[in-house]
């Protein structure tokens, strides 16, 4: 992979035979932390070629921490999204169409806290008593 300096640039390269090669073979394709090194453009362009009209068979079944692929309006539809919350040492699986009603924002609704996910505020107040602490400690 000479001359490719980046690692979004790297990361594409390694991932695009396998993408090919699902689209083509109308195969499932899974991928863990998926969207790791890939830009916002690349991400969602590696999304559309297996979520439009034109793909008769493959799937892409994909982990992520980026909320913004939560998005309903132009990425996915509701039935599509699924998230996993770990349960000690299990996890369950939710519909994101059995967690939000129509007309809500899934993007909103996670960094309100609203889907299982991490309170924002809570978290940052969380971090900066920690930053005290340990600045007083």
């Amino acid at each position: 992979m000479e001359g490719l300096s980046s690692l979004g640039a790297r990361r594409a390269s390694a991932l695009a035979p396998y993408v090919v090669d699902a689209l083509l073979g109308e195969k499932a394709l899974f991928i863990d932390e998926f969207d790791s090194g890939l830009s916002f453009v690349l991400t969602r362009a590696f999304v559309s070629l297996f979520n439009n009209i034109d793909n008769p068979g493959a799937q892409l079944v994909f982990a992520s921490h980026d909320i913004t692929l939560l998005d309903t309006k132009r990425l996915f539809l509701l039935p599509q999204i699924k998230l996993i919350a770990k349960k000690g040492h299990g996890a369950a699986i939710f519909s994101l169409e059995k967690l939000v009603k129509e007309g809500e924002d899934p993007q909103d609704l996670f960094l309100r806290g609203k889907l299982g996910s991490v309170n924002r505020a809570a978290l940052a107040k969380f971090l900066v008593e920690l930053g005290k602490r340990r600045k007083n400690g």
